[in-house]
């Protein structure tokens, strides 16, 4: 794999969740030879821990071995932004549209090749409503953990194919998503209503 705080067992679940390619590849120095891009987006309480030690996992893994890995670390400015944006509909608005910008270079970078994306908490919601708000961007997965979406989103993006599964961890021990604020939501402390989400529960998980 190419790269542009995770326990070990939910790890390996998310490895599996999203693994493609052929075991036993040699790593793809052409575009040609790249099955996927997976992109790993954080949320705003931190830089990102666990992206690190997941892709290291994702690397010693040979399903990955012709996947490029890339990063969507936001900006440290955006942190501040991402604390105020349960308030300030134009800093969730700024925040979302970055997210917007990184997926579509992503796939113009690597034009034709699925996406993958895996999001906590804030990233979450900014990747998800980044694809609802631009009917341009398309990704094959989209597997979310303490996300902050709401219970009751009708998920209009995944009914129209522009994400071609959702799959989100929730754990009713998440108190940090119990507390969002609207707009955001609970998803990751009770799953979605609809049924277009494949919702995988944990009680032993927190955020």
């Amino acid at each position: 794999a190419y790269a542009a705080p995770l326990d070990s067992p939910r790890l390996d679940h998310l490895a599996d969740a999203l693994a493609v390619g052929d075991e036993g590849a040699m790593p793809p120095p052409f575009l040609n030879e790249i099955d996927a891009v997976i992109v790993a987006a954080h949320g705003v309480r931190s830089s990102g821990q666990w992206i690190a030690p997941f892709f290291d996992r994702l690397r010693l893994d040979t399903r990955f071995d012709r996947t490029i890995l890339v990063n969507a670390d936001y900006p440290w400015t955006f942190a501040l932004v991402g604390w105020l944006s349960a308030w300030l509909p134009w800093a969730r608005h700024r925040m979302t549209n970055w997210m917007a910008a990184q997926l579509t270079e992503v796939a113009r970078q690597y034009p034709d090749k699925p996406i993958d994306v895996i999001a906590h908490s804030f990233g979450s919601w900014i990747t998800y409503h980044a694809i609802r708000r631009n009917r341009q961007l398309r990704v094959r997965r989209l597997i979310v953990f303490g996300s902050v979406l709401q219970v009751a989103d009708p998920l209009e993006p995944v009914r129209e194919g522009r994400i071609g599964e959702l799959t989100n961890y929730w754990s009713a021990n998440d108190r940090v998503v119990s507390l969002a604020p609207m707009p955001f939501g609970q998803a990751g402390c009770y799953g979605f209503l609809s049924p277009l989400a494949h919702d995988i529960g944990d009680m032993q998980l927190g955020h």
